[in-house]
């Protein structure tokens, strides 16, 4: 049976601390190369992990079957349309766009061309998780809280609440089995806009 071949698109933080030991241990697929528009940055990162460095992100797309996508949210829509447009399976982190319209547009381009279009939130995986999902089978209620040890900024709410609240907000859907609803919340800032709190 012919092995998956696989690629990353950027090498940042998450990639380097959560899928790229992964994925360069595994033997069960081949880890064709990796791509960053950040050259100089990600040669080293490549050479440490023995993973081939793609020129562009075209050449990735023709080596591979699928590809995992850890680049900045801005770069999403443009990264995942073209990749999708190249016929290639993709997994991206969350979230999947910046916007509603643009994920909507994803999703219809992956369906169109009928390919696996995933997005990573990592909470519906961890183990801890999957067993108070079995003990959820009837909750008439749940509440998450997130509490962060650096609590306030440097990002913005919008930021905030699309890079870090958003796994509250899957986990606790995912969870319910897709059938929660929000009955009220609050979302309160400081004058920078940071966020302080939200429910």
């Amino acid at each position: 049976m012919k092995k998956l071949r696989i690629g990353v698109v950027g090498l940042g933080g998450i990639a380097q601390k959560a899928w790229l030991p992964v994925l360069a241990a595994a033997s069960d697929w081949t880890l064709q190369g990796a791509w960053s528009p950040t050259r100089a940055k990600a040669l080293p990162i490549c050479e440490s992990w023995r993973i081939p460095y793609a020129d562009s992100l075209s050449s990735l797309a023709a080596s591979c079957d699928a590809v995992f996508v850890h680049s900045s949210t801005a770069s999403h829509f443009d990264v995942v349309s073209t990749l999708l447009n190249a016929g290639v399976h993709v997994c991206v982190d969350k979230p999947l766009a910046e916007n509603l319209r643009d994920a909507e547009r994803l999703v219809e381009l992956a369906a169109r061309k009928k390919l696996t279009l995933m997005v990573g939130f990592n909470r519906r995986f961890a183990p801890l998780y999957g067993e108070l999902k079995t003990q959820l089978a009837t909750a008439a209620s749940l509440r998450m809280d997130k509490h962060r040890s650096n609590s306030v900024g440097p990002h913005d709410l919008y930021f905030t609440l699309l890079d870090d609240y958003l796994h509250v907000v899957d986990t606790a859907l995912w969870l319910s089995g897709g059938k929660a609803s929000l009955d009220g919340g609050t979302l309160l800032t400081n004058d920078a806009g940071e966020m302080l709190f939200a429910e």
